[in-house]
């Protein structure tokens, strides 16, 4: 890539009525004309399709950007796109644009633990390092890890907790493994559900998830899961990357939600604290990172659980 800033110029010709010719240096010509909606030919490109294929082109590019660094080969990727154009607030402007991607990879392709680890190195660097050390050095007592992953907390629980990490891929827990043993942890590995936890009511002080419910495929359902196993007065600690609540960055975040989906089953517009608060834990501390989209909870399943249960 060229370094920055990168300048782009683009003419157009037209006149009172039919269409328009938009060109620029060193390619074809392309004619342009409203759609039928609004009453043109149709059988042009019209500026709706025209932004729609802009948001699919870069999404492929993206993609490959993503694939080289990530060492991850794809055959094809194939994604329709659909918008809604209507007005709202007195603006006429699109109000939904979605992308549907399918990836066609080769067989055998690595698409699990080497890519995770590869973008965990990078990522935590970047974000997520601090909130792993403030959520799993704050764990006490009889602990259970959520979508525990190759064990990137492993290194902040302190001496005085009884781990336990779950995780539905056998693979990352051998790597979880590995990491444990190098730093002298001892730790009850187990290969579970965080939808559907195969674990005792009321049976640990602290539940730990990080960065997991935005992969898990029913978040609510994990999240009713990490109410049912502490004790009454337990914690959740809870580390994840939500949706952000500015508006340009949220908008960004929408546009690269679909690929974060296809690549990694990675979930950018997920935002848990509602959840929690529904699921009935009461919230003890809330703090936002990285332009809101880095989200640090602590939250107790209350005493009055246990009350109502006597």
């Amino acid at each position: 890539m060229k370094p920055l800033p990168h300048h782009y110029d683009v003419h157009l010709t037209g006149g009172p009525s039919g269409y328009a010719q938009l060109s620029t240096a060193g390619v074809p010509e392309l004619r342009t004309a409203p759609p039928v909606d609004y009453d043109g030919p149709g059988d042009a490109w019209s500026p709706e399709h025209l932004l729609l294929a802009s948001v699919q082109a870069c999404f492929l590019f993206t993609l490959r950007a993503i694939a080289r660094l990530s060492k991850v080969e794809f055959l094809a990727l194939d994604l329709d796109a659909s918008g809604t154009v209507d007005r709202q607030d007195g603006v006429t402007r699109f109000t939904e644009i979605v992308l549907r991607p399918k990836l066609t990879v080769s067989p055998g392709t690595d698409r699990g633990a080497s890519r995770y680890e590869l973008a965990m190195n990078v990522l935590d660097r970047l974000f997520f390092a601090e909130g792993r050390r403030w959520s799993s050095g704050q764990a006490r007592g009889d602990v259970l890890e959520l979508a525990a992953g190759s064990g990137r907390n492993f290194p902040y629980y302190g001496q005085w907790v009884r781990l336990t990490a779950q995780d539905i891929s056998a693979v990352m827990l051998g790597l979880a493994r590995t990491r444990a043993a190098a730093i002298g942890l001892e730790v009850d590995l187990q290969v579970g559900d965080a939808q559907a936890l195969d674990l005792p009511d009321a049976h640990f002080d602290t539940v730990v998830c990080t960065l997991g419910l935005c992969t898990i495929p029913n978040d609510r359902r994990a999240l009713q899961e990490a109410w049912r196993v502490p004790r009454a007065g337990g914690r959740l600690l809870l580390l994840e990357h939500v949706v952000s609540p500015h508006l340009a960055v949220r908008l960004v975040q929408r546009l690269l939600d679909p690929l974060a989906c296809l690549l990694a089953s990675d979930h950018l517009l997920r935002d848990p604290l509602a959840v929690v608060m529904a699921t009935g834990f009461e919230i003890e501390r809330l703090e936002r990172h990285a332009i809101g989209m880095v989200e640090w909870l602590v939250a107790r399943k209350p005493m009055a659980v246990l009350a109502a249960e006597l």
